[in-house]
């Protein structure tokens, strides 16, 4: 499913969409058959929120906010670093989260690329 460097791997990890009316986007979705919950992180803003199991490890997410500027991507890393190192953004500040690090880069187009490498074991 993801494609592979020498000195690391990337998978799709899911979508992040901006609505202006997320209610209105989740049944767009839900009529075709997605279920979701609302959640938030930390201190974050509410959203909804769509997972999937896909593969044994990695789980899809379809997240949807209220009033986002941005659409965004989230990509499972094996290295953050190393991934940051190779699209030249090494500056991105990494945070240690729940289950991993996390860093946020920045596509051409501005679009937040949220990098997750997950703690094994």
């Amino acid at each position: 499913m993801g494609t592979s460097t020498t000195n690391h791997s990337t998978s799709f990890g899911g979508v992040v969409l901006a609505a202006k009316d997320m209610h209105a986007t989740a049944q767009f979705y839900r009529k075709l058959g997605l279920e979701f919950d609302q959640e938030h992180h930390g201190d974050g803003p509410w959203h909804l929120a769509h997972t999937a199991q896909l593969s044994s490890v990695e789980p899809f997410l379809l997240e949807i906010y209220q009033d986002r500027k941005r659409d965004a991507v989230l990509l499972y890393v094996t290295k953050v670093e190393a991934s940051l190192d190779a699209i030249d953004q090494a500056a991105a500040q990494i945070r240690s989260v729940s289950g991993g690090l996390v860093a946020i880069a920045r596509d051409p187009d501005g679009r937040a690329v949220v990098l997750f490498q997950q703690f094994v074991g």
